[in-house]
C-alpha cells in the first residue's frame, strides 16, 4: 500500500504530463505541486480557523479555554492582543496571502 501511494513521488523526477493536459501547472513535477498545495492549505486553513473562532465558537469561549491553562490570561494585554489579531488581522492577512499564492502558483503572475 505504501509503495502504491509513493508511485507519484517516485515518478516525479521531471515534468508530469497529467498537469499539462489539464491546462495549468505546466513544466512542474509532482512534488512541487504537493509543496504548493501545502502552502495553500496552511494559509486557507488558518484563515478558516480564525473565522470559525470569531463567528461560530466565539471569542469568549476561546478566552475561557486559554484561561484554564493560565489564570492570569483574563483581562491581560495578551488577551486583548490575541482577540484583536484573531478577529481582524489574521483573517485578512491569511486570506490575502491565500489569494496571492493562488495567483502565483496556479495562475502564474
Amino acid at each position: 500500500m505504501i509503495f502504491i501511494i509513493g508511485i507519484p513521488s517516485l515518478l516525479s523526477q521531471g515534468k508530469v504530463d497529467f498537469f499539462s493536459h489539464l491546462g495549468f501547472y505546466k513544466d512542474r513535477d509532482f512534488l512541487s505541486f504537493v509543496s504548493d498545495m501545502c502552502d495553500l492549505s496552511l494559509t486557507v486553513g488558518g484563515c478558516i480557523l480564525c473565522i470559525f473562532i470569531r463567528y461560530r465558537w466565539k471569542i469568549a469561549n476561546m478566552n475561557e479555554e486559554l484561561s484554564i491553562g493560565n489564570p492570569g490570561f483574563m483581562g491581560s494585554l495578551v488577551q486583548k492582543y490575541i482577540n484583536f489579531m484573531i478577529s481582524w488581522v489574521c483573517p485578512v492577512l491569511l486570506g490575502l496571502l491565500s489569494v496571492l499564492i493562488i495567483y502565483d502558483k496556479f495562475v502564474g503572475l
